[in-house]
Order: C-alpha cells, then sequence, then structure tokens
C-alpha cells in the first residue's frame, strides 16, 4: 500500500510540474511581449522627446538669432545662423538653412577672416551644392 501511495504520488507531482511547466512557458511568452511592448513604448517616447527637444532647440536657435538682429550683432547672428542651420539640415531642411544663412551672411560687410564666418559660407556652398532646383 505504501508503494501504491508513493506512485500515485509520484504521479500527481509530475501532472503538477507539467501544469507548471506550462503556465511558466505561457508566462515566459507573456513577459517577452510585455518587455516588447515597453521597449517599442520606450523607444517611442524617445523619438517624441528628441522631436520635443530639436523643437525646442529650433525655437532657441531662432530667438537667439532675432536677438543678435535687433542688437545688430552680426557675428552673433552668424553663430545662431550657422546652428540653426546645422539643425535644419540634419533635419533634411536644407533649403531653410540655407535661406537662414544667405540672409545672415547678406549682412555682414567684414569677418571674412573670423571661423564662424567661414564656416557658415562652406556650409551654404554644401547646401547650394546638394540643392536639386
Amino acid at each position: 500500500m505504501d508503494a501504491h501511495k508513493a506512485s500515485h504520488a509520484v504521479e500527481k507531482h509530475d501532472g503538477v510540474s507539467d501544469q507548471r511547466l506550462s503556465r511558466s512557458i505561457e508566462n515566459r511568452g507573456s513577459k517577452t511581449e510585455a518587455s516588447t511592448l515597453r521597449q517599442h513604448e520606450r523607444d517611442d517616447a524617445a523619438d517624441d522627446i528628441a522631436a520635443a527637444d530639436g523643437a525646442a532647440a529650433e525655437a532657441a536657435y531662432r530667438s537667439s538669432l532675432a536677438i543678435a538682429r535687433r542688437q545688430r550683432a552680426g557675428l552673433f547672428m552668424c553663430k545662431g545662423a550657422l546652428s540653426l542651420a546645422l539643425l535644419l539640415q540634419s533635419r533634411n531642411r536644407q533649403e531653410e538653412g540655407y535661406a537662414v544663412l544667405k540672409e545672415c551672411l547678406a549682412q555682414l560687410n567684414e569677418g571674412d577672416d573670423v571661423t564662424v564666418v567661414r564656416k557658415a559660407r562652406a556650409l551654404m556652398r554644401e547646401m547650394a551644392g546638394s540643392q536639386q532646383v
């Protein structure tokens, strides 16, 4: 009788183990799906933050450029225009970046020996070359 009870207990234990294993596999699948979903949500949130940061950076550069214009601070205007143009270029908005640089550089009568002016002129040439009009 003891052997029969022991045999029955082993069978019962094996059934429980099978059930637990099945649940564990199901849970792992759900955990993997949940983990994948959470990763997609994090990626979407990161994209939203990057877009918001890009919009905030663009607004800040435009504000800086406007202040420099009002103060007739040519080199600061050029520096702001260069930063804005680089941001616009990174967002595939070369034509807009080109226009910003062109307007800024047209107002400068001097400064061709200043690094920021040389960089702005070089970027403007690069953008002009990449435009397919």
